[in-house]
């Protein structure tokens, strides 16, 4: 799996403004270890905000739609957006599965 980094770089006649490198590709293996706990930890939250949210959606969709006879767009919101939630945990368990054979490396 490869993750994208983002470097940032200033040009030195023109101090103000923030040029964009080339975007590099970072493999899980070439991580450190606390690097990876970050990345799981980032990845951990954002999963739950995102479920949360689409929790949230599903909920004020339902009882719209329970309000009114139509049907109501929001809430196929929800289910178009579930495969986020699938990315996030699969890449989750990528990180796992790198953190475990780390362990059992040392």
């Amino acid at each position: 799996m490869l993750i994208r980094i983002k470097f940032y770089k200033m040009n030195k006649s023109q101090p103000n403004i923030i040029r964009l490198a080339p975007i590099y590709q970072v493999t899980l293996n070439e991580l450190s270890i606390e690097e990876l706990l970050k990345q799981q930890k980032t990845i951990k939250f954002a999963t739950g905000l995102v479920i949360g949210g689409l929790t949230t959606l599903l909920i004020i969709g339902i009882s719209l739609a329970l309000q009114k006879t139509n049907f109501v767009s929001s809430i196929v919101i929800p289910f178009s957006l579930l495969p986020i939630v699938f990315l996030n945990l699969s890449t989750l368990k990528k990180i796992k599965k790198e953190l475990n054979s780390r362990e059992n490396m040392q």
